[in-house]
């Protein structure tokens, strides 16, 4: 985002997040074992997540389209990579 002088726009930062939903869909599906994303993926998908602009965005998008629909399961594999580094798994 470029609040931060970043140079990545929305187009960008959408198909970054969307590669990550991608990876929770294929979790889910039993394409890809949570362990391998864990990790191969894991500091990015916890520091992408707990970032203030990430954030930002993706609120932004849940009150323009008026559903909270959008990133849900990066949302959900996300905290669930969170929870399992503050425990120590």
């Amino acid at each position: 985002m470029t609040r931060n002088n970043g140079t990545f726009n929305k187009s960008d930062l959408d198909d970054y997040l969307g590669i990550l939903e991608l990876l929770a869909i294929y979790i889910d599906n039993g394409v890809l074992h949570k362990n391998t994303v864990k990790e191969m993926f894991g500091f990015y998908i916890r520091t992408t997540w707990t970032n203030s602009e990430i954030q930002d965005y993706i609120n932004s998008i849940k009150e323009s389209e008026k559903t909270d629909k959008y990133y849900k399961q990066f949302k959900k594999l996300a905290i669930d990579l969170i929870n399992d580094h503050n425990s120590g798994k």
